[in-house]
């Protein structure tokens, strides 16, 4: 199986729609892609501190019907 972070933005959007995955699923695979390839590859100058928090507010918004 591939990785969420290797999901296209119409592919994570179906499955966030069928609550399938949470945006803090998605963000924390590209976190973890992040720190393992970044090293090599030098692309990612900066990384926020508050991606989760803004994550799981995102999954709060969708529960309550407001995305």
């Amino acid at each position: 199986m591939s990785s969420l972070a290797d999901l296209t933005i119409v592919e994570a959007g179906k499955k966030l729609a069928a609550k399938e995955i949470t945006a803090v699923d998605l963000v924390r695979a590209c976190l973890a892609t992040i720190e393992a390839k970044n090293k090599e590859l030098n692309a990612y100058l900066e990384v926020f501190d508050d991606v989760i928090a803004q994550a799981e507010a995102a999954d709060a918004r969708r529960v309550a019907g407001e995305s």
